[in-house]
């Protein structure tokens, strides 16, 4: 308990150590107009942090998410077989850092030909910090991955706006969305999240692995709420947020598989959930 109960302070921590690290890199390149920004200095500030800690998210993130991609898992446990449909056809994905699952997505669209299964064909990845969405780009062409991987600087709100974005996401376009570690970081959730559920095909599919609020006790949600004071100014994103309500009561749903990870601590205070919903 006391671990988990520490465990956001350490990464509060690596931020806070990623602070002199990003004045340093400014005053080195000599733009001293980013300390006239917060804007800029903070997607800064979570561009060093997370370049350090994405590693470790995704490494942690991994067990359930590749099964989550290929259709093997339900009820938040981990199938031998594949049980629901795989990712396929026009994907977007919400948050994307320095693209950790490229490399997987890569090897998803490589055996899906060679097996004559229908992979992903198209991939947009939706990263408003600039900082993070230059470094996903030469990870992109430094793999040859640009004819299928396409960054999108901008948040949900700028999805419809090709002048934005470059590209204009269409509503009922997309097969699949990913949400992984992204919607806690998303602005006004109320206004946007139905924005990614318009986009969403009759019959799209949503992947989903989120951090969230735990709800297990009155004490470990009071402690939650306490952390998230000091945790939204540093990590950038809502610790407390109850995201599979706020799925759930988007629209009309064929299907909603949501749940918390196999072997998750009950004292998690940065618990998830996992699993797919089906519009």
């Amino acid at each position: 308990m006391i671990r988990e109960i520490l465990f956001p302070w350490a990464l509060m921590t690596v931020s806070a150590l990623s602070l002199p690290v990003t004045i340093i890199k400014f005053l080195v390149a000599g733009d001293l107009h980013a300390f006239t920004s917060w804007s800029t200095f903070r997607d800064a500030w979570f561009a060093v942090f997370w370049i350090n800690v994405g590693p470790l998210a995704k490494q942690t993130a991994a067990p359930n998410v590749i099964p989550l991609l290929q259709g093997r898992l339900k009820d938040g446990k981990v199938q031998d077989k594949v049980v629901s449909q795989p990712l396929h056809g026009t994907v977007l994905e919400i948050g994307r850092g320095v693209g950790m699952w490229t490399q997987f997505y890569q090897k998803t669209i490589d055996e899906a030909e060679k097996e004559g299964t229908a992979g992903p064909d198209k991939i947009y990845a939706s990263e408003p910090n600039r900082f993070l969405a230059a470094t996903l780009k030469k990870h992109v062409k430094t793999a040859n991955f640009e004819e299928v991987y396409h960054v999108l600087p901008v948040g949900v709100e700028g999805l419809g706006n090709t002048t934005a974005s470059g590209t204009k996401i269409e509503p009922e376009s997309l097969d699949c969305i990913v949400t992984v570690q992204g919607l806690c970081c998303i602005p006004e959730p109320e206004k946007n999240l139905p924005l990614l559920y318009r986009y969403l095909k009759k019959g799209g599919h949503w992947y989903v692995f989120e951090h969230v609020r735990n709800d297990e006790s009155t004490i470990l949600s009071g402690i939650q709420s306490f952390t998230e004071i000091f945790w939204k100014p540093m990590i950038c994103c809502h610790l407390c947020r109850d995201t599979a309500k706020t799925l759930r009561g988007l629209g009309e749903w064929e299907e909603i598989d949501l749940a918390p990870p196999q072997g998750e601590s009950p004292y998690e205070m940065i618990p998830h959930i996992v699993g797919t919903l089906v519009k």
